[in-house]
């Protein structure tokens, strides 16, 4: 099981009745909840993302009929990766020397985490608006609306486009509301290069800010926090399930319990067990061998089934 906790920051801008400014109302809900993660125990590292599925916020009335306070139903999305360190031991090929056997094989990805990249950036665009378009900022707030992540070298590349929220106001007090994209680029150096990354990387916004340069332009910057963790994929064809058929015994050889084989440099002695049914620790003794494959051409006895 996964403990997973966290506060939820929740910010509601509403109208007073008879009108007026909008104001803003900010406040924190922690939350914590147990997740279900088979295979996990204390050994294991985790990644924890939690997402807001649906949110509803009303008004609520008290016994008077005025409205003081709101109802708030929020659902949240807790998604938990888990792995380990260790060395994993797995069946590339198998064979029977006394029965049939039936083998399943599968291409698996496994995965080994290289480094876990945890830094904050800041991007920041100057945006220019018509005259008279900017009026009051009354709120503005950020969302990363795509995130990218590609390897180059020892070097990580993260790409993507923040939109600017901007609820404004003009002159006369009329509320309008405005979307500005930021595209940002951002390189951090990686210890190790993998040959076959996978990195999804998480790019939350920390905080934004703006400066008024004038009545038609503002200098928005934004803090954004990318965490990845940057994994190097191999996969492999392995063996996922064998069948032996004892009622299928395999035929013995009638040429003789000896074969002579002529090995070239750097035949394995698996393969050429499996050529001719036999062991691959019995080929290993009667030749005095030492090795999984041959460091000179040899002539090699071979017992036979």
């Amino acid at each position: 099981k996964a403990v997973v906790k966290g506060e939820l920051q929740v910010c509601a801008l509403y109208a007073a009745v008879g009108g007026g400014r909008p104001q803003l109302l900010e406040s924190t809900l922690p939350f914590s909840q147990i997740v279900d993660v088979d295979g996990l125990d204390d050994g294991c590292d985790c990644d924890v993302t939690v997402e807001v599925a649906s949110l509803e916020m009303k008004p609520r009335a008290g016994g008077d009929g005025s409205v003081r306070s709101f109802l708030l139903s929020c659902k949240l999305c807790a998604s938990v990766s888990a792995g380990r360190d260790g060395d994993l031991p797995v069946v590339y090929d198998a064979f029977s020397t006394r029965y049939e056997a039936e083998l399943t094989r599968d291409e698996i990805a496994l995965e080994t985490r290289l480094c876990t990249v945890d830094e904050s950036f800041q991007c920041k665009k100057t945006l220019e608006f018509s005259d008279g378009a900017l009026g009051t900022v009354l709120d503005l707030w950020c969302e990363v609306q795509t995130g990218a992540a590609r390897n180059e070298g020892n070097r990580l590349t993260v790409s993507g486009t923040v939109l600017v929220c901007l609820l404004l106001a003009d002159a006369d007090g009329h509320p309008s509301y405005q979307e500005r994209p930021i595209d940002f680029t951002y390189h951090c150096e990686l210890s190790a290069s993998p040959e076959n990354m996978r990195c999804d990387p998480r790019i939350e916004v920390v905080s934004p800010g703006f400066t008024l340069q004038g009545a038609s332009a503002m200098e928005v910057r934004v803090e954004l926090r990318f965490f990845a963790p940057v994994c190097d994929v191999r996969r492999l064809p392995l063996l996922t399930d064998l069948s032996i058929d004892e009622g299928a015994p395999r035929k013995a050889r009638a040429d003789g319990a000896l074969v002579i084989y002529y090995a070239d440099a750097g035949e394995a002695l698996w393969e050429i067990a499996r050529r001719y049914n036999a062991s691959p620790t019995a080929i290993s003794e009667l030749n005095t061998l030492s090795g999984e494959a041959l460091e000179a051409p040899a002539a090699l006895l071979i017992p036979v089934q």
